[in-house]
């Protein structure tokens, strides 16, 4: 058969032209061959043929390079390459990743893409099963980059935009006996690119496992399942069934089972095009996340006893609405704990395994996620499957993102010869994916404006579902969104909305943004929304960093943007290493956080009083509560607590400790909380009390021994085999002499830098602290004093406008060290105070009372519990992709710092913060955001530690303006007191 399609290559900057020769209507489904393979989803599908592995391949950067031809079967493409299919043709050395985040990695100048436009032929002999005689045959592309033209056998059958939703052809009557080609041309862009501006790889090629399927001459071309669940515990499940034709004579058997018997059961005549059955059950067990129950439906086309066409699916029942201004799923508000997610592998960049997806699942439901939203395009078909298994809610995006246009009047969304082109994404989003039971909202796309394209879309899918909401981030809450979901609100933006008397939920489509050593202010998010019952959570962003494996001098690293090419190729360097994971699913340390956040059971204490809060919405859980009194010294009671804690309810009792058991004025007493639900013996709440904080003991009340001594530029003392140096002109310790060993590499000095973490280049962080990189340079020694056993100093910083005072005191037990900080300005902007000292490589093994065992800082220390923790210099260091601040420790009360036989304590009743290092901080100093690696660092033969008496926090709002929040930066500080009590052991 002669196509009646001529393929033309003027379709690549046509905005009406996107979907040519497909089969639209026919819902990608291969059918089983017997009832009791559908029950029981066998997959290896009789009608079904898997065309992945190994393709003959070529690649040119214009089109007009390419050999005529190519698409006739008698071609000779023995010299062409092959390539694996799926992937994606860059990371395979066909041209270069780019990575860009909010712009097009081409001169923008719609409908137009550039002249030299990449593109790979692809070439794949198959031959159709004898038992497909007779049945109608079809090829599926479930995903490719970017446009797309097909031939079978020299035919030409059809052309596709739209990267991440299914090309589904049916090629049945160009089909020859024996052995068969296909042959498909992709293009790297096309005017859909347009629209495909998402902050992600721009990568090319065929993404997702391609497959023959048949079909019967009558078979069932399409049907939408809702199965709805009432407050009775009753469910409703209509279904509406496609024939594609009249049919007469034929009988539609319907079935639901649970397993073990079935539940409900519909015989129908099916005559005509379509089928509707409508089926009320007494009693049904509702999908939710904490409970994902499945029923199988099986949909059985009949002719007499023969059975003609069979498929089947899992359904969960449950009702999705808003009301009251409050989402709610099976009539209980949802708190989504929530995360994006790209389709990302660090070795197959876009090509995601079903492994990849079950470890996703298994990592977000460990860490108590329970809603994921797919950024920004739909997924592949497997997710949605095992979403309805495990049990994790799905907000579905249409593939839409033309951020690179702007949101004023170059919008493409304001345009209505692009509307066709949005509203065809919506529609396929939709039809794919719509008898899922794990979506539970629909969005129309990401940062594309808004106007009159999205205002069809959503009318176009409201009337097609109403059993779902949808949202739109750039409606700002307007008319075509029934959620206002903005991205990266201020805390306090989110109050004021909330404050306003809205009537619709909030719920934060993107928030926290996770960029390397980031999600600081979690806590003040989840105040609020714990707070707010309209205030319904959000998705953190994001997921997993896009980093891709690379290896160099037998030493392994993930790139990033700017990593690939020459320099002229376009890059946002890396912004794509923004994740909660690394590339290998690796957790950072502020997942900690976030699960701490995300736990279900939140835990209160106050006055002897216990509250346990089960945010649960369905699931009622059996627990034990294990509960441990302690200070440093020793633990003063423990047990464990057995209960049942009801979904979505409280229970408070009793927990008193008995004050005579603690040293109140000398010892720090806490309260550690431990939640575990029995069942599945996993944590689901955990939570720290400081009960009692030791009393603040001034150094000029302990006893006081010893007195300096002075040679011409030193004062010193000895005390058991150790002597201290203080350098006359500086008023800093020049050298610790410890058994006739120099513990020092360096004279101590103050320190008033941070390295910046990603967050802070959004802010322009060198204009506002710059000034204080070599401040310790520029401090100036005003006046100094000597007395006895005590030393004092008194510095002055100019341009910091501050002044400082420095005093030493010896004592029986060590050295005491303290300092004062006074603003002279209006406002103190420092990003950290405190000493800098460098220390012989042996010093290298640490034990710190504090917060911990996990990196933590400020503003993000709630999920760091006190505690006594044993590490290294090396373990301190956190390897984030991009070089930046890392390692701290926000609050402890004393360092150890230990040598093969030596040791050092740094102790305080104040709360100091430190790092420990094995590269100087100012190796982690860069002045552009991804500018080196963290595996291009190296070690030194010294140890570098910073004990601060203040550190800024390190944001987490957003990465490209937000400054940490003011209670976590300095401008409001008065003043800065700190003092330690240096000792030998």
């Amino acid at each position: 058969m002669s196509s009646l399609l001529i393929p033309n290559y003027s379709w690549l900057e046509d905005p009406s032209v996107f979907n040519l020769g497909q089969s639209s209507q026919i819902r990608v489904d291969p059918p089983y061959h017997d009832i009791e393979s559908a029950q029981c989803f066998d997959q290896q599908k009789r009608y079904q043929k898997i065309l992945s592995g190994s393709w003959k391949f070529t690649w040119q950067n214009n089109r007009k390079k390419l050999p005529e031809g190519f698409e006739h079967v008698d071609f000779d493409d023995k010299d062409w390459d092959d390539i694996s299919v799926p992937s994606n043709w860059e990371l395979l050395g066909y041209g270069y990743p780019i990575y860009v985040n909010d712009r097009y990695e081409f001169d923008k100048n719609p409908p137009f893409v550039p002249a030299d436009n990449e593109v790979g032929i692809y070439r794949k002999t198959f031959e159709v099963p004898d038992e497909w005689k007779g049945r109608r045959v079809f090829i599926c592309f479930p995903a490719v980059s970017s446009a797309s033209y097909f031939w079978i056998n020299g035919e030409f059958v059809a052309y596709n935009q739209d990267s991440k939703t299914e090309i589904n052809i049916e090629i049945t009557d160009y089909l020859r006996k024996g052995e068969n080609l296909i042959a498909a041309q992709v293009f790297r862009w096309c005017e859909g690119s347009y629209l495909e501006c998402q902050d992600m790889w721009r990568i090319s090629g065929i993404e997702r496992e391609v497959f023959l399927y048949s079909l019967p001459q009558i078979a069932i071309q399409d049907y939408t399942v809702l199965a709805d669940y009432h407050r009775d515990g009753s469910g409703k499940l209509d279904i509406k069934i496609d024939l594609g034709k009249a049919v007469q004579g034929l009988t539609m058997r319907i079935k639901l089972s649970d397993g073990k018997s079935t539940i409900c059961e519909n015989i129908m005549d099916a005559e005509g095009d379509r089928v509707v059955s409508e089926n009320s059950i007494k009693l049904v067990q509702p999908w939710s996340d904490e409970s994902p129950y499945l029923y199988t439906l099986t949909l059985e086309l009949w002719n007499d006893n023969q059975l003609i066409d069979i498929r089947s699916l899992n359904i969960g029942f449950r009702n999705v609405a808003i009301r009251n201004g409050i989402l709610e799923l099976n009539y209980q508000p949802l708190l989504i704990k929530g995360v994006n997610r790209h389709e990302h592998d660090q070795v197959l960049g876009h090509v995601i395994t079903e492994a990849d997806m079950i470890k996703d699942i298994e990592l977000m439901k460990s860490y108590h996620i329970n809603a994921v939203r797919n950024s920004h395009y739909p997924n592949a078909k497997r997710w949605y499957e095992l979403c309805d298994e495990y049990g994790l809610l799905v907000v579905d995006e249409a593939n839409i993102e033309s951020h690179g246009m702007g949101y004023d009047e170059e919008c493409l969304a304001k345009h209505k010869e692009w509307k066709a082109a949005h509203v065809d994404r919506v529609q396929r989003m939709y039809h794919r994916a719509k008898n899922h039971s794990c979506i539970i909202i629909w969005s129309l796309g990401n940062e594309a404006g808004d106007g009159i394209c999205f205002d069809e879309a959503y009318d176009w899918l409201k009337k097609q579902d109403q059993s779902r909401p949808i949202q739109y981030e750039q409606a700002h809450g307007g008319r075509n969104t029934d959620i206002f979901c903005p991205m990266y609100p201020t805390i306090d933006a989110c109050k004021a909305y909330l404050d306003s008397n809205p009537e619709k939920p909030l719920i934060m489509c993107e928030y926290a943004h996770a960029m390397g050593n980031s999600l600081g202010n979690f806590k003040e998010y989840w105040d609020m929304i714990r707070a707010y019952p309209m205030f319904q959570g959000g998705f953190i962003w994001d997921w997993m960093d896009q980093g891709l494996l690379a290896e160099e001098d037998g030493k392994k690293y993930w790139k990033y943007g700017g990593d690939f090419g020459p320099e002229d190729v376009p890059s946002d360097d890396n912004f794509c290493i923004n994740g909660l994971l690394f590339p290998d699913r690796s957790p950072h340390p502020q997942v900690e956080e976030m699960v701490h956040f995300y736990y279900p059971v939140q835990i209160e204490y106050k006055d002897g009083n216990l509250k346990l809060i089960n945010e649960y919405h369905s699931q009622d859980i059996e627990i034990d509560v294990c509960h441990r009194f302690w200070s440093k010294e020793k633990v003063l009671r423990t047990g464990p607590i057995m209960m049942k804690l009801l979904a979505g309810q409280s229970y408070e009792f009793e927990l008193k400790h008995n004050d005579s058991q603690y040293d109140t004025n000398n010892a720090d007493i806490f309260l550690d909380i431990d939640v575990f639900e029995l069942s599945a013996n996993k944590k689901v709440g955990s939570n720290q009390f400081l009960l009692y904080e030791a009393l603040e003991i001034s150094m000029h009340d302990q006893v006081q021994s010893g007195k300096w001594l002075e040679s011409e530029s030193t004062y010193y003392y000895t005390l058991r085999e150790t002597s201290i140096s203080i350098d006359k002109k500086t008023g800093m310790i020049s050298e610790i002499m410890k058994s006739d060993q120099e513990v020092l590499s360096s004279p101590i000095r103050f320190n008033f830098w941070k390295a910046p973490n990603d967050n802070d280049f959004g802010y322009d962080y060198y204009g506002k602290y710059g000034a204080c990189r070599n401040a310790h340079k520029q401090l100036v020694l005003k006046s100094s004093n000597s007395k006895h056993n005590k030393l004092l100093y008194h510095y002055h910083h100019e341009t910091l406008e501050l002044e400082i005072t420095l005093e030493y005191s010896i004592l029986d037990t060590g050295l005491s060290i303290e300092l004062k900080l006074n603003p002279l300005g209006e406002r103190l902007r420092i990003p950290r105070f405190g000493l800098f000292a460098t220390f012989d490589k042996p010093w290298s093994e640490i034990q710190y009372f504090g917060r911990g065992p996990h990196e933590n800082y400020p503003d993000r220390k709630s999920s760091a519990n006190w505690g006594t923790y044993i590490t290294t210099v090396h373990d301190m260091h956190e390897p984030y992709i991009a070089l930046q601040d890392c390692g701290y420790r926000s609050e402890n009360k004393e360092l150890i710092l230990t040598s093969d036989t030596d040791s050092i304590k740094i102790s305080s009743h104040q709360a100091f913060g430190f790092s420990y290092l094995p590269t100087d901080p100012e190796s982690y100093t860069i002045e552009k955001r991804g500018e080196k690696h963290a595996h291009e660092i190296t070690y030194d033969l010294c140890n570098y530690l910073c004990l601060d008496a203040f550190i800024m926090g390190v944001g987490g709002t957003d990465s490209w303006l937000s400054e940490p929040l003011p209670k976590y930066r300095s401008e409001n500080l008065i003043t800065i007191n700190q003092s330690w009590l240096i000792s030998f052991l």
